[in-house]
């Protein structure tokens, strides 16, 4: 919601194509991170291994549906990396606003909580670069 309220502070800062590509970043790694809590069931490895399995084998015959539960661990392990992707590729534009991504193992509850901090802080920074630029505007 933070982000919603942020974008609507600033309807014309974030049209602008840097803001732009920032703001869809930010909103795409706040629906997977939305989406992968969704998903998680806490069970990790093999369980996994096996989901993504039968989610492949159930595409292949045409019978998968991207919100079946028996993909959980598979679907939460995908938003998860999704949303680290869409941060990575914003600090990539954007490094003073968004916090470097400490590459390491972490199981599913650890990855969305730690996904979730870098989210707040980068939405917190973006906040605060969109009203120092709103006030030299």
């Amino acid at each position: 919601m933070r982000l919603v309220h942020l974008l609507k502070k600033h309807p014309r800062k974030w049209r602008e194509s840097d803001y732009r590509t920032a703001a869809l970043n930010l909103a795409g790694a706040a629906f997977s991170l939305w989406r992968a809590n969704q998903s998680l069931d806490r069970e990790t490895g093999e369980k996994m291994d096996l989901e993504s399995k039968d989610l492949l084998g159930a595409i292949i015959d045409g019978r998968a549906h991207p919100l079946d539960a028996r993909f959980d661990g598979f679907m939460a392990d995908h938003h998860l990396t999704n949303a680290r992707l869409r941060l990575l590729e914003m600090g990539n534009v954007w490094p003073e606003i968004v916090p470097s991504w400490d590459f390491k193992q972490r199981d599913l509850d650890a990855r969305w909580s730690y996904a979730q901090v870098i989210l707040s802080e980068t939405i917190d920074n973006f906040a605060t670069h969109l009203g120092r630029t709103a006030l030299s505007n």
